[in-house]
């Protein structure tokens, strides 16, 4: 909860009734937080795709390959927005927790060119998918009978 960036304004954007106007502040775009890493930029070609991705999804000019997503400004639902852009950049799928595990430029290329990376679910995603299809149809069966128990009051 501490913010990455600061952004200098001459004052605060206010409302009418003298409240911060949250909406007019503006996104501080370009600008790399203070990180630990050094900048380090990306050596081959999958280190610039993955850079290209980031430095869109995050609006940060300059994102080094030792730089941790998160630390940049990164979230989960913006993680799973760059997945999707990276599966199709790769016409492949890989599981999103790969993504968490490997949250640098530098450690994510190294992971998704190996040649031996999963093209299909692994066993333990198949496990999870298998569990949600049966608490669905738990799900969908206590709700007909409450149904039931419903119309028959």
């Amino acid at each position: 909860m501490v913010p990455g960036v600061y952004v200098k304004l001459e004052e605060l954007p206010k409302m009418p009734n003298g409240k911060v106007d949250r909406r007019a502040l503006p996104e501080p775009e370009g600008i790399r937080p203070e990180l630990e890493a050094v900048y380090a930029p990306p050596r081959n070609e999958m280190e610039q795709a993955i850079a290209a991705i980031w430095q869109e999804a995050l609006r940060v000019e300059n994102v080094g390959v030792d730089d941790n997503f998160f630390d940049l400004g990164g979230h989960s639902l913006l993680l799973i927005s760059i997945h999707g852009k990276l599966c199709s950049m790769l016409k492949r799928e890989f599981s999103i927790i790969e993504m968490f595990n490997y949250p640098t430029i530098d450690s994510l290329a190294k992971y998704l060119s190996q040649s031996k990376v999963e093209q299909s679910p692994s066993r333990q995603e198949e496990g999870m998918v298998e569990r949600l299809t049966e608490g669905k149809r738990r799900l969908k069966q206590l709700v007909k009978q409450e149904l039931r128990k419903a119309k028959t009051r």
